[in-house]
């Protein structure tokens, strides 16, 4: 593998076969090459022997308690009079510590396939001295992988991406030295047994149990970064997936009711965004607890008539927030309940389902009057000095994003899905930016502040020499390179906007009633929204500008 790892398609995990030990002659060769002291090679010789005589089949060895089978652990006082249990047998665990090199040897050479229990108990794994002995560039490969990922702008050389970790644990777990070999499927398995590591047998006798999320988090890194390294650097076909969220709770304990919402659910995700079916979740989820606390005796919502929906709107202005239960919720939520329930009845009386009632029970005239808000613009006296803070921001990532998001007018959706050539010009020379699909799901083309260009084209002379690969846009339906990417992902929002500004207006003392930070991204759209108005722009152009549907959001 040379510096740069070759695209190469997907080997399956090598057929399982008997764990088996080497022969004694080729390891004592191989213990006679290492560059060690002599007393050391005797070491290395007689644990193996003890360890080949203790388990002369490798399938006793598996059979045995996890805890026995790792010896002893980090900081652990290791030698055969102590034990760290009483039922530790601790003439074994000194023999299964002893013999650690030796089943490094019988992993790389493919004699033995390492279970994630004993990959994971294990604490420190050090196999540079047993690849380098055997002649495998393991090392180098792992080198390689993170010189190439500083090359590309995903890691940065002050920051530990611990992928030797996820490596060897993938390699030895595979059974097959080489790196390239490593498949997608490799990286879910590992995760897998990383997310439900409280299932291996004997892990808590290893892992305090309250040290087991801390365990958890860290590792899922590792796994999750090193499957970022193998996909940028071509060993795999697809990025990690994110880990799928925790199972949903029911909408309702009623079967017959909770059918009826997830088949409304399943029709609205459609054409809904992710977004708005979370909203239409959690809506629906409200008005199924109230059903089975205030109307337990309710088992069809074709039993429910108007009362009990008025009900219902009057407890909506009393609920409160689940996670802060001494908060009420927001106007804007409450109308979002009631808004979603209203399309729920509609939408199932129009399909003319079973169960439900046959004519919508919450009509527009119920849904709550809201304060209309003017958009904040930033006033020029705060507006000065955000702007010099910005342009002084290190990182090139934030300094665009906020320099595009103060003279484009886009939304921070549209800015962090910038693709890498966004930018072009009109045929009088002033910079054209394309929009990416954000809320409205609909590109377009605005003309951009010449500063907001420049800071766009120097990030993209960065991003065009990482010649990193496209990440899969499920909108559009290919891949694509992403301006705004980082850590081999596509950048955080909050790390693009929130976090830099946030900051900014702390120091300068830009702050709410709340001690909170008085501006955000939005913010610099109304402003030049509302520049444009001031200086004469026709309501055409300003609706076409800020991608505006009707003329009333644009007037407002």
């Amino acid at each position: 593998m040379s510096s740069i790892v070759p695209l190469r398609a997907s080997s399956p995990a090598p057929e399982p076969r008997a764990p088996r030990h080497c022969p004694m002659r080729e390891y004592a060769a191989f213990i006679a090459g290492l560059d060690v002291s002599e007393p050391r090679r005797r070491r290395h010789a007689s644990s193996h022997q003890r360890f080949v005589h203790t388990f002369p089949d490798l399938t006793t060895w598996f059979a045995q308690p996890l805890r026995q089978r790792l010896g002893w652990r980090n900081g652990e006082d290791q030698n055969r009079r102590t034990r760290p249990d009483a039922d530790f047998d601790a003439t074994t665990g000194w023999i299964n510590f002893q013999a650690r090199h030796y089943v490094i040897y019988l992993g790389l050479t493919g004699r033995l396939r390492l279970d994630w229990g004993w990959l994971l108990g294990i604490g420190v794994l050090k196999p540079f001295q047993v690849a380098d002995q055997m002649g495998l560039p393991f090392r180098k490969h792992v080198n390689d992988l993170q010189g190439r990922l500083i090359a590309l702008g995903h890691a940065d050389s002050r920051e530990d991406w611990r992928l030797p970790w996820a490596l060897i644990r993938l390699v030895l777990h595979r059974g097959d030295p080489d790196i390239c070999a490593i498949t997608t499927d490799d990286i879910e398995e590992m995760r897998q047994a990383i997310r439900h590591l409280q299932r291996v047998p004997g892990m808590d006798q290893v892992i305090a149990p309250d040290r087991l999320s801390t365990v958890q988090s860290a590792w899922g890194t590792n796994a999750y970064r090193a499957g970022l390294a193998l996909f940028h650097t071509g060993v795999i076909g697809h990025p990690p997936a994110r880990m799928p969220a925790a199972p949903r709770l029911l909408l309702s304990c009623k079967p017959r009711i909770n059918a009826v919402m997830e088949r409304f659910l399943a029709e609205r995700a459609l054409v809904l965004r992710p977004e708005s079916m979370s909203s239409a979740r959690g809506g629906l989820r409200r008005f199924g607890l109230w059903l089975d606390t205030e109307r337990p005796h309710i088992d069809r919502l074709d039993q429910l008539n108007r009362a009990d929906a008025v009900a219902f709107m009057e407890k909506v202005n009393r609920l409160r927030k689940i996670k802060h239960p001494d908060e009420p919720l927001s106007p804007a939520y409450r109308a979002g309940i009631i808004s979603t329930l209203a399309v729920f009845f509609r939408h199932a009386a129009l399909g003319e389902w079973d169960d439900v009632p046959t004519r919508p029970l919450i009509t527009a005239a119920d849904m709550p009057r809201r304060i209309e808000k003017v958009p904040r613009f930033i006033p020029e006296h705060q507006l000065e000095p955000v702007m010099e803070r910005i342009r002084a921001l290190p990182c090139p990532l934030q300094r665009c994003a906020l320099l595009v998001a103060r003279w484009s007018v886009a939304r921070r959706t549209e800015i962090r899905k910038l693709n890498l050539d966004c930018l072009d010009a009109y045929p009088d020379g002033t910079p054209r930016l394309r929009l990416a699909a954000g809320k409205a799901l609909k590109e377009r083309t605005v003309p951009v502040h010449d500063e907001a260009a420049e800071a766009i084209r120097a990030l993209a002379q960065l991003r065009h020499s990482h010649h990193d690969r496209g990440i899969y846009d499920p909108d559009l339906g290919q891949p694509v390179r992403y301006l705004f990417l980082r850590n081999g992902c596509l950048a955080h929002p909050d790390y693009l906007f929130a976090d830099p500004l946030g900051q900014i207006c702390t120091e300068l003392g830009i702050l709410n009633g709340e001690g909170k930070p008085a501006i955000h991204a939005h913010r610099f759209r109304h402003t030049l929204g509302t520049q444009l108005a001031e200086k004469g722009a026709r309501m055409q152009t300003i609706m076409k500008v800020l991608g505006h549907k009707s003329p009333g959001m644009s007037m407002t």
